[in-house]
């Protein structure tokens, strides 16, 4: 028998609601945890159950659409003319097909097994050791691809035993990398960045984050932050604000001038880093200098080791010298010799002024080495804007992640800091506790299944014993009696005992403390804020009544023995009269 349109649409909003209602009930348990992994555990039950929303509310969209009419025929079938006889008529249909059907006992926990059965087919996550339960990042990856880049230049290692410092330098460190360039790309020098490794590493990182995003904040939208950073991107590209790709130097873009540079080709000023490539020269039109004196005295000695390097040509030599090389590369670039350009150089910039390079060096001009040209231009420009796309995809991301990098970069410290005994020890203290809480959950299961329920209809308080205490002892003590006390937010207390003594704790000092109200033995006993505060006025009117006043509560005494206020006293005093 087909279900209508109506009850499928109905069964829908049921499971929606079903569904919406554990999430809710998720997530408030999950402000009461305080361990990560188990935050994390509960965001992706949460995630789950959103999910099946999701996929439900597309389901009542494709229904309440109705392309084929059948809603509509349904509603009108129940609410027209003959709603009486249809209803019979699909009743007794109801009954023909329930009587050639075998009995089922419906279940009475359906609703618990179908989030069962939901969270069931959600994937489960795992971590690797360094990532620690999600807490921490696990780099070690990108950090080989990275320390592995033609072009990264090696830091020097500590002092020797005399006190120099050594001559074999070292590796990028793990703790240097993640504080320093992990997240912050713009400090790699784009000298690196242009080679095809490079982009390769990125988009290596990128994925790294992403899954880790992915596993540690489930309900965040990883997708539409990274369309929102392409967006972005793409304003600020068309608009020529990236500074980083779109540097302007010698009148075209530093992308422009060639294809990307070979991985361990790094021009000098950009090695050490980006101060040279983050912000950009003050632009200069090299065309309009007429000689190789004039381009020494408008560049510099650094700058024009930059345009040489740029166009791939050997940069040193006296700024004469330099600046001759330079001239030539922008006037007559067939006159340079193959010896004047950098050995690894994997495109002559002679190229992009039209000429294709033969064996000598000399430059042909023909169609071929125009195209040529054009061609490695364009993949320059394809590499920057797929560079810095994924850049902005990982700032972006190490927005997201807060806190977890410099937590990460503190754990690398503190555990090259550490033995391997001592990390050894944790792990196995880790492990053991871990056991611990398994084997209490599974005690506290076997329990509850032999303990049987304590016959306490009066909802009597338990002894030592774990058994209900004796009713008339319960009377005695007047445990039956409900004190509540507005001022500790409505708080309950059961006998006078317990009333009495809750004035001198903790929680009514506070209450009191927040009203402006010190909590002095005159008010104890009150447990309405109004009664308290009509208490402080007639304390405070009390305190004033009750000070002494030199002008009516002095006397005075006149050399007839007359006793009289001092007020009185000066008034006579001052008409003369004693």
């Amino acid at each position: 028998m087909a279900t209508s349109r109506v009850e499928l649409v109905r069964s829908l909003h049921e499971d929606i609601e079903i569904f919406e209602k554990a999430a809710a009930e998720e997530l408030a348990a999950r402000a009461a945890m305080k361990h990560r992994p188990d935050q994390i555990m509960s965001d992706h039950t949460t995630h789950a159950l959103l999910g099946q929303i999701l996929a439900r509310n597309a389901q009542l969209d494709a229904l309440y659409t109705d392309e084929d009419g059948s809603l509509r025929e349904d509603v009108d079938e129940m609410t027209g003319d003959r709603a009486i006889d249809a209803f019979y008529a699909r009743l007794g249909r109801v009954r023909e097909a329930h009587a050639a059907l075998e009995p089922v006992p419906v279940a009475a926990d359906a609703e618990e097994q179908m989030l069962a059965a939901v969270l069931e087919a959600e994937p489960q996550v795992t971590f690797t050791g360094e990532e620690g339960e999600g807490r921490f990042l696990d780099l070690h990856g990108c950090h080989d691809a990275y320390v592995n880049l033609r072009g990264i230049k090696p830091v020097v290692a500590a002092a020797g035993k005399a006190g120099k410092a050594a001559k074999t330098p070292a590796a990028v460190k793990y703790y240097t990398y993640i504080t320093e360039h992990a997240l912050r790309p713009e400090r790699t020098a784009l000298s690196v960045a242009r080679g095809a490794a490079y982009a390769r590493y990125a988009q290596q990182l990128l994925e790294t984050l992403v899954d880790f995003v992915h596993r540690t904040q489930p309900l965040t939208d990883v997708h539409a932050l990274l369309a929102d950073a392409e967006a972005e991107l793409s304003r600020q590209w068309d608009a020529g604000h990236v500074l980083r790709w779109q540097r302007v130097e010698g009148g075209a873009p530093a992308v422009a001038d060639g294809a990307p540079a070979a991985d361990g080709v790094a021009a000098d000023g950009e090695a050490g880093g980006e101060a040279g490539a983050g912000a950009p020269d003050a632009h200069i039109d090299l065309s309009a200098l007429r000689s190789a004196g004039e381009l020494e005295a408008a560049l510099g000695a650094e700058r024009l080791k930059r345009e040489l390097g740029m166009r791939g040509l050997k940069c040193g030599g006296r700024p004469a010298e330099r600046a001759q090389r330079l001239f030539l590369a922008l006037t007559a670039p067939e006159q340079l010799d193959r010896k004047q350009y950098a050995h690894a150089a994997v495109a002559q910039p002679a190229a992009a002024h039209g000429g294709a390079s033969n064996g000598n060096g000399a430059c042909v001009h023909d169609g071929v080495g125009v195209s040529a040209a054009a061609a490695a231009s364009a993949a320059a420009s394809a590499h920057a804007r797929r560079c810095a796309s994924i850049e902005a995809a990982i700032v972006r991301l190490g927005e997201v992640l807060g806190q977890t990098p410099a937590e990460t970069a503190a754990n690398v410290e503190k555990n090259a800091a550490r033995t391997f005994d001592e990390i050894a020890a944790d792990l196995a203290a880790a492990e053991a506790a871990d056991a611990e809480d398994a084997g209490a959950r599974d005690t506290d299961g076997d329990d509850d299944d032999d303990v049987t329920p304590i016959y306490n209809p009066k909802n009597l308080p338990l002894g030592w014993d774990g058994k209900p205490i004796p009713y008339w002892l319960y009377k005695l003590h007047g445990l039956n009696l409900e004190f509540k006390c507005e001022i500790c937010g409505g708080q309950s207390y059961w006998g006078p005992r317990e009333f009495e003594r809750h004035f001198q704790e903790a929680r009514h000092a506070h209450s009191m403390r927040c009203l402006g109200i010190s909590n002095e033995k005159a008010y104890h006993g009150i447990t309405l804020i109004d009664d308290a505060y009509a208490m402080q006025r007639q304390l405070a009117e009390a305190q004033r009544q009750s000070r002494f006043v030199p002008e009516a509560d002095e006397e005075c005494e006149d050399s007839l023995g007359n006793v009289m206020p001092r007020k009185t006293y000066d008034d006579l005093a001052r008409q003369g009269l004693l």
